[in-house]
């Protein structure tokens, strides 16, 4: 290895960037000198410095330092080597370098023309493009992808000069891409579209429709809606691929023309939409008949007469053990994702006294009697993510050295923890306020592990004393709350951030008074039991499952609703519409022993969710998700003259930009809590908004 070519692998991957890479989450100090928490120690006042202009770091508390090697050796645990190779992965071997003017040329399909005119260079195995404000690389070799020349800052990187419109991609090779082959105006932010700095709006202040042309998905999505609320939500339209991740796709793989993106064009929508008409923000009404399609709804029907429980909770009960009991190897395949069956649902009473428990000691017992073992993976406590991993954790081993005459020859793996082998899990959390409390606690990991839990499965904490890590975990959540408690303690960061929406919530209480309760002992139970251990046998030994062609041309109808963004806290809570109907449906399918969902599955789980959909609208109908909206919304109710725009500037001691102000009046207008009127003065007309009463 020769000192030099490792000096210049240092030095192309500057120590921030390195840093972002491994998740830290860096911010400004001094100049530009970053911090964050230190991976060595708890660090409740970040204490870890990145020096780029020496390329090192070092943390003032605990006294770790050295370079960017050191900094991946020390987090990913790993050699010397390993941790080269990190950087490079092709850093040991001797093979050619990727030619880079042909990956240019065919990978991104981007010609000579359009290279020379924006001073493209290929230099072995990078490409400079050159940015206003220095130099960007994309490395074709190695673990890190992008990086930046030394004193390079982030910017809004314009292929060509906007008036009326234009198309904000993900990335520069997109944005030239799409340039060159429609003459769009395309500009992209440098830093990634999770970073577009607020001073860059601005640049967009005089244009009347922006459209976030991001990847085609979920990422793309929420970077879409996500920005939508700082440029404007009336402007904003989501412009995604029909063929393809990305834009090099659409036109490289798919072979697509400016006129098939020119309809693409046409046809796009704004990206946040009010509520949809149907949506009720009154208590929901009674869950829909076809939801109770099957062997769930004969189940749930044998119960009801007998009990206090709403017949949802039961329902939703009986759907979520099925998907846990099952475990994870039936699935759907979205593009490259799989979903299991995981459901994670929370009821919601208006009180203490919806019946939350009652409705699920049934279910327990009846699929407890139809899988021992699944008896043993239920449990409560759901309080930290390193002890959700604990639960399903695998084998833990430790390497030990192996001695000879008081010397080391070599090493062993020795088995310290034989971990879990059964990886179903499903918790029943009773207190499921406790677990949201726990959320906002500094350092508690739990939030970013059940999102883990409910994509992949594979979990792991990044605290260093963890040991334990998991993979194929199958996860399964039931929680009770009442609605007040879910009001005051799930807050917009978790709500925004995707953990609110990857669970189900539901209205639920009391359905009757049994002061001497059922009859459910004289029920014959026997024949329906036959029925769901035959359902879950076929689910266990059940791979893929996919549409019928009745149930394709059924998801082509729905799925535009299902996928429009919709405003405030409610759609964030409901972002997730496709994934869990789509989970829904194949636990319909699965308990009709089939191996494609039909039309009557599908329908049946859009039935769940409408109910669900309802339920978040009616819970939460009194908040934006937006804390800048709830501040105007209160301002506004306090003046029942009107505020104008400056008068709400002012209210806020000018300390926000007219653009924030924008997107959380359009924000309350789009859920119809406030409206504008023009009033006229003796000179120009003045905009006046108003408080509206809360829809009932």
């Amino acid at each position: 290895m020769q000192d030099s070519r490792l000096e210049e692998l240092k030095s192309n991957n500057p120590i921030t960037e390195v840093a972002r890479n491994l998740d830290f989450n860096l911010k400004g100090y001094d100049g530009n000198t970053k911090v964050s928490r230190c991976f060595n120690h708890e660090d409740k006042n970040p204490s870890l410095v990145f020096m780029p202009e020496v390329n090192r770091f070092e943390c003032k508390s605990c006294g770790v330092k050295g370079d960017v090697i050191e900094l991946i050796k020390e987090v990913k645990k790993t050699s010397f080597k390993e941790a080269v190779l990190w950087l490079d992965s092709t850093y040991y071997n001797q093979s050619q370098p990727v030619n880079s003017t042909e990956y240019l040329r065919k990978e991104r399909g981007i010609n000579k023309k359009t290279q020379e005119k924006f001073k493209l260079r290929c230099e072995s195995n990078k490409i400079v493009i050159p940015l206003p404000t220095g130099e960007k690389y994309r490395w074709l070799s190695g673990e890190v992808r992008y990086s930046q020349k030394k004193g390079t800052s982030g910017c809004l990187y314009k292929v060509a000069e906007a008036k009326e419109f234009v198309i904000l991609t993900e990335g520069e090779f997109d944005a030239l891409k799409l340039w060159q082959e429609t003459g769009h105006p395309t500009w992209t932010g440098t830093a990634g579209v999770e970073t577009f700095k607020s001073e860059w709006l601005s640049d967009l202040k005089d244009i009347k429709k922006v459209y976030l042309a991001f990847d085609s998905d979920e990422a793309g999505d929420k970077a879409a809606t996500d920005l939508a609320r700082k440029i404007g939500v009336g402007r904003s339209f989501r412009l995604k691929p029909s063929h393809g991740k990305d834009w090099t796709d659409y036109f490289v793989k798919h072979s697509k023309a400016k006129g098939d993106f020119d309809r693409l064009l046409g046809e796009a929508k704004q990206i946040i939409q009010p509520l949809k008409s149907g949506v009720k923000v009154s208590w929901p009404e009674t869950l829909a008949e076809r939801a109770f399609y099957g062997v769930a709804g004969e189940t749930v029907k044998a119960i009801e007469p007998h009990s206090e429980a709403d017949p949802v909770a039961l329902l939703v009960n009986f759907l979520t053990a099925f998907g846990s009991v099952v475990g994870d190897k039936p699935y759907f395949k979205v593009e490259a994702a799989l979903h299991p069956m995981r459901i994670f649902g929370v009821l919601v009473g208006e009180t203490s006294k919806a019946r939350k428990g009652t409705s699920w000691d049934y279910i327990k017992n009846l699929f407890g009697g139809l899988d021992e073992d699944w008896k043993h993976a239920i449990q409560s406590g759901l309080s930290s993510g390193e002890g959700l991993i604990w639960a399903v954790r695998d084998e833990i081993t430790k390497r030990q050295p192996i001695k000879q005459k008081g010397r080391i020859i070599d090493y062993e793996d020795v088995v310290i923890d034989p971990g879990t082998t059964d990886k179903r899990l499903l918790i029943v959390e009773a207190e499921f306020a406790s677990t949201l409390r726990v959320l906002g606690r500094e350092g508690n990991t739990l939030s970013a592990i059940i999102r883990n839990a409910w994509d992949t499965g594979d979990l792991q904490s990044l605290t260093k004393n963890s040991q334990a890590r998991a993979t194929g975990a199958h996860i399964s959540i039931i929680g009770h709350i009442t609605k007040d408690e879910l009001l005051r303690y799930l807050t917009n960061t978790e709500a925004a951030n995707g953990f609110g929406n990857r669970f189900l919530w539901f209205c639920v209480r009391r359905s009757k008074s049994l002061p001497f309760g059922g009859k459910i002992q004289e029920v014959d139970f026997v024949p329906l039991v036959k029925k769901v251990k035959a359902a879950i046998d076929f689910a266990k030994q059940t791979e893929e499952i996919k549409w019928s062609k009745e149930a394709s041309l059924l998801w082509a109808k729905i799925y535009p609703d299902l996928s429009e963004g919709k405003v405030g806290l409610t759609g964030a809570l409901t972002a997730r519409a496709e994934a869990n109907v789509t989970r829904l449906a194949c636990i319909y399918a699965l308990l009709d022993k089939s191996t494609v969902i039909e039309p009557e599955h599908l329908l049946a789980a859009v039935a769940v969710w409408d109910y669900a959909e309802n339920s978040v609208a009616f819970i939460f109908r009194s908040m934006t998700g937006d804390p800048l909206a709830n501040d105007i919304l209160e301002a506004l109710g306090s003046k029942p003259e009107g505020m104008t725009r400056t008068d709400v500037s002012n209210y806020f001691g000018r300390n926000k930009s007219s653009e924030q102000i924008s997107a959380a009046l359009e924000v309350l207008q789009g859920l119809g809590r406030v409206k504008s009127e023009s009033v006229p003065t003796a000179g120009r007309s003045k905009e006046l908004w108003f408080s509206q009463s809360k829809k009932t």
